[in-house]
């Protein structure tokens, strides 16, 4: 069984764009994660993007077309072609200042730095990547949590590159 230097629990966040991610079904995971006797790092990074799926009961882009943009852009970005990451569906609750609470599929995408990018790079590139996938998924909002050894360390919303 692998390890996991993170926190893939339910998470919730404030602001005008405040919201919560429910995880709901299996974990799975991408790329090359540490195994059960591998020493882990003493402080692995993590980043955790949350993403609504579609508006309404059925999604309208799935978790494999998330896991595909960011599999995509992370190896444009980094040059790392298999990156560590997990998968897991979930609802996706956000505050949206023209429609109010909307509830919607969604999915996270927690990736764990096994490169040998510092805090701050690995920041930077999240957000870019973040930046991507709202674009890609026509999304106005993709949230990132910044984790160290499973504790969240910082919430960022990001808007698309381009216009959803």
């Amino acid at each position: 069984m692998p390890v996991l230097p993170c926190n893939p629990g339910p998470c919730s966040w404030g602001g005008p764009h405040g919201g919560s991610f429910w995880p709901r079904g299996k974990l799975r995971h991408q790329g090359a994660l540490p195994s059960s006797t591998a020493p882990i790092p003493d402080a692995p990074l993590a980043a955790r993007l949350f993403v609504g799926l579609g508006d309404g009961r059925e999604p309208a882009r799935s978790t494999d077309d998330l896991v595909q943009i960011v599999v995509r852009v992370w190896a444009a970005q980094v040059g790392e072609p298999s990156p560590s990451l997990v998968a897991q569906e979930g609802m996706y609750q956000h505050g949206d200042p023209s429609r109010g609470r909307v509830v919607e599929p969604g999915a996270q995408i927690i990736l764990i730095n096994t490169s040998d990018l510092s805090a701050r790079d690995f920041e930077q590139q999240v957000v870019q990547l973040a930046e991507a996938v709202a674009a890609d998924l026509a999304q106005p909002m993709v949230i990132v949590e910044l984790q160290r050894s499973g504790i969240m360390q910082k919430m960022i919303g990001v808007a698309p590159t381009r216009p959803a």
